[in-house]
Order: structure tokens, then C-alpha cells, then sequence
């Protein structure tokens, strides 16, 4: 298995922890329509930390630093624009648009998983 999948892979990991898990438990509700809302700020310290910890296993600690703050700073702007955009048009959980946004973020999400992976190995 090549490293940057084994990378990619734990970044997965890691996304489904922080996403899911941390963000459940302490970041709801996030507010992630207002840039500096402290519960979304904190969300993607999640993030960042955790790809710093993934990042680890794999490239030295300066990389691991600034390839983290990349991954922090674009969860939270990928995040705090889907979320205006869900406010501004009222989109729910039982409308296709929603999911629409959410589907998007996602995929942005993990494109930024495979620039990193790219960038790192």
C-alpha cells in the first residue's frame, strides 16, 4: 500500500471523529454562519489537531504544522459557507438542497485530504 493512501486513509479516520463523534459532543450548537462563533472555531481545531496528530506518522513537524493550519483554516471556511448558505435559504434536513450543500461540503472537504496527501508525500 503506497503512503499517501494510508494517509488519505487516516485523515478519513480522523474526518469521521472530528465530524461526527467531537462535533456532537461539544460543538452543538456551532453557529457556523457567524465566522467567529467559538463552538465552530473550536470544531476546527478539532480538525486541525487531528490532522497534526495523523500528520505525525508521516512528515516532519514543521510540515505536519502548516499542512494542519491549512486543514483547519479551509474546514472552517468550507463549513461557515455552507452553513450561510444553508441560513440565507432556509434549507432543511428534509429538503434537497440541504443535502445538496451537504454533499458539496463534504467532497470539499476530502479534496482537501488528497491536496494534502499530495503535498506531503
Amino acid at each position: 500500500m503506497s503512503e499517501q493512501l494510508l494517509l488519505l486513509f487516516w485523515l478519513a479516520i480522523k474526518h469521521g471523529v472530528c465530524d461526527l463523534a467531537l462535533q456532537a459532543i461539544y460543538c452543538r450548537p456551532s453557529n457556523k454562519h457567524n465566522l467567529f462563533s467559538p463552538k465552530a472555531g473550536l470544531h476546527s481545531l478539532h480538525h486541525a489537531s487531528g490532522t497534526f496528530i495523523v500528520l505525525l506518522f508521516f512528515v516532519s513537524t514543521p510540515i505536519a504544522i502548516g499542512l494542519s493550519l491549512i486543514d483547519g483554516l479551509s474546514h472552517h471556511v468550507i463549513d461557515h459557507t455552507k452553513s450561510t448558505l444553508v441560513k440565507k435559504y432556509n434549507w432543511t434536513q428534509d429538503g434537497k438542497m440541504y443535502w445538496v450543500a451537504t454533499t458539496v461540503d463534504q467532497n470539499l472537504h476530502f479534496t482537501i485530504y488528497f491536496l494534502i496527501c499530495l503535498l506531503a508525500i
